[in-house]
């Protein structure tokens, strides 16, 4: 049912131009302080039921107690301002941190990633728990339970003359859900459910594979009868910055023969060049409305990387292409931007452009704009209603389980504390009030694009873990989403339509 990926991938050249901007990008992160040099908590403050905190955190501060009790799953946003000025540096530190040095070589700071003099926070007092980078603002998921302390990046003894401003904000609760069930409107059965049943009982990837839980987050039990997909809609994807350099994308592509070859369902790729999410929106809204008038089907839309925002600003700016959209799946979707963009230096964007030589078309350095947090978090409130349901898949992988070509990425999204699939963090590719389809566990080329049968030699010892089912998520998401758009018609909707 899948065949061999060939001239539709990038060339090894360009494979490591992107290992080879990664080192250059971000330096190694050094150890965590030993438990000898751990700073200590100062001493707890009253219980606060309140859901959010502001205060001073001076420059002298080691750990100072927010108040606030966190339950793994919370949303959290917290926003800082403020400077310190420390003996000896060039320039005041703000809640980013003073830019690395080789002097940081030799200090043991709890974030050894991070910059000297950075904001960072950690969940659990008594035995201090694994700090993280918080900077001048973070939007992110409790990923354990217990009291919020924030702190600052120096070693013990060390201090800053000033304070940092901040401002701390519960924006959710957990959802109360049972264990595997990601919160959804979509809960009979959950996406877990549909995954695996594709998984076992069709096996439409070449090749062996595991039980379901090798590959998705918490699957539950249940399976589900796999009926007849229908054609009722359009589905085309759009993938992520870099992805059709050298080529046509290779995102899903034995997912794409597979659907058309085994259930009679074309998947377009709606080819956007590696330019900011704006440009790439109008050549989107332009395929919908050309799609649509056609034949007057809607489309389901996948978003796969930076794909997923490239279609939130096509609807947003065009009214009739998003009046033509039935639904959007997110597949480790850039939803909330990355650090990485937020931290990556003009000249660095200036050298991929020249490694890429002329392989890439459209605007690099506004792509890779496209993707700063804050440029995509203002893009959220401004459009908060896409006008049809949002599907959201994160993808995460351990350090042990990415491949070498993203584990720079890695390494340095790790400062977060959070899941992550090495160039996005889990919190960032779900789509606020969307439907959460929980995580699978892949690192962020391995959830769509296929390396297995590369013969390259060369590409393979760089990109070295990619074994997962991608075409069975491909189907298994299909599925779900149209089952779910079926069930929320009137009854009185054609029995064809239905998926299940």
């Amino acid at each position: 049912m899948t065949a061999t990926p060939s001239k539709c991938h990038p060339s090894p050249r360009f494979v490591l131009g992107i290992a080879l901007l990664a080192s250059f990008l971000l330096l190694p992160p050094l150890a965590i302080s030993p438990a000898g040099n751990a700073q200590q908590a100062e001493p707890a403050a009253p219980a606060n039921d309140a859901p959010s905190y502001t205060a001073d955190l001076p420059g002298s501060a080691l750990w100072q107690d927010t108040g606030l009790d966190l339950q793994r799953g919370d949303t959290v946003r917290i926003i800082a301002n403020g400077e310190l000025n420390y003996a000896g540096a060039k320039q005041p530190a703000g809640p980013d941190g003073l830019a690395r040095s080789l002097k940081d070589m030799i200090r043991f700071l709890p974030i050894g990633a991070a910059g000297r003099g950075a904001l960072i926070a950690r969940i659990g007092a008594g035995e201090p728990g694994n700090p993280f980078f918080v900077g001048t603002s973070s939007r992110f998921i409790a990923q354990a339970t217990g009291r919020l302390f924030l702190g600052i990046n120096q070693m013990p003894g060390d201090r800053g003359d000033g304070s940092y401003h901040v401002t701390v904000r519960i924006l959710s609760r957990a959802p109360a859900s049972a264990p595997g069930s990601p919160a959804t409107g979509h809960t009979d059965p959950p996406f877990s459910a549909v995954f695996c049943t594709v998984l076992e009982r069709e096996h439409p990837d070449s090749g062996q594979w595991g039980p379901c839980a090798d590959y998705m987050e918490n699957p539950v039990d249940e399976r589900v009868a796999l009926r007849a997909i229908p054609s009722s809609y359009h589905v085309a994807i759009v993938a992520g910055v870099l992805s059709v350099c050298g080529g046509d994308s290779s995102a899903f592509l034995e997912g794409r023969q597979h659907m058309r070859s085994a259930h009679g369902i074309s998947v377009d790729v709606i080819a956007a060049t590696s330019g900011s999410s704006a440009a790439n929106g109008k050549i989107i809204a332009q395929f919908i409305r050309d799609g649509f008038r056609k034949d007057g089907r809607k489309f389901i839309l996948l978003g796969y990387s930076k794909g997923a925002p490239d279609i939130l600003e096509a609807v947003a700016g065009d009214p009739e292409a998003g009046r033509s959209v039935a639904a959007l799946i997110t597949v480790a979707g850039a939803i909330g931007g990355s650090p990485i963009a937020d931290f990556m230096p003009v000249q660095a964007q200036q050298w991929i452009q020249a490694i890429t030589h002329g392989q890439c078309k459209g605007d690099l350095y506004s792509a890779l704009h496209s993707l700063r947090r804050d440029v995509r978090q203002k893009f959220l409130a401004e459009h908060p209603d896409p006008g049809f349901p949002v599907y959201s898949i994160s993808a995460v992988s351990s350090k042990a389980d990415t491949s070498k070509v993203l584990l720079e990425g890695w390494m340095f999204l790790s400062i977060f504390g959070q899941p992550e699939d090495s160039q996005l963090l889990e919190s960032d590719t779900r789509y606020p009030g969307g439907h959460v389809l929980g995580a699978v566990y892949a690192d962020h080329i391995a959830v769509a694009d296929s390396y297995d049968n590369s013969t390259d030699a060369e590409l393979k010892k760089l990109v070295n873990h990619n074994h997962f089912p991608r075409t069975t998520l491909l189907e298994s998401l299909l599925r779900y989403v149209l089952s779910d758009l079926n069930a929320s018609r009137p009854s009185s909707a054609s029995a064809a339509d239905s998926s299940r």
